[in-house]
């Protein structure tokens, strides 16, 4: 319980190529052997197929406290046919790919951990009072 997987589209720089990937979602409740990150992470490989360049590096922990550079790039994702522009770590070849916090936030999305799917996620307009204030934002099911 509450890990899922989830299709992620992934754009190629030019836009003329894509290729969709079954990403574990995080859903917070697990750091798992990897990177502890908010950051979307997808083989490096799999990036390179696409023509994907990294323009930064940044430091991680490792669930088991060491510490590794990772290479990074911005890039043009799908989900649920809508697209976002996030940032995504180049992994090591083997590593599963994962839908980032940071990537789901930019969607708007949160993780349904019971009903294992994406869900829309209520945002927060920062110096509104939301007092009486109806979103009209109505909980979905899976």
């Amino acid at each position: 319980m509450g890990t899922f997987t989830h299709p992620l589209t992934l754009r190629s720089p030019s836009g003329d190529r894509t290729e969709t990937v079954e990403a574990w979602v995080d859903t917070g409740s697990n750091p798992s052997a990897g990177l502890r990150t908010g950051f979307s992470r997808v083989p490096a490989g799999v990036l390179q197929r696409l023509g994907v360049q990294p323009d930064r590096e940044r430091g991680f922990v490792l669930a088991d406290g060491s510490r590794v550079r990772r290479e990074m790039a911005e890039l043009k994702v799908e989900l649920n046919g809508e697209q976002v522009t996030t940032l995504v770590v180049f992994a090591p070849e083997g590593t599963q790919p994962l839908i980032g916090a940071v990537t789901l936030e930019s969607f708007s999305l949160t993780a349904d951990v019971t009903n294992k799917c994406l869900v829309p996620a209520e945002s927060l307009a920062l110096g509104v009072t939301l007092a009486g204030w109806r979103t009209g934002w109505e909980a979905q099911r899976c």
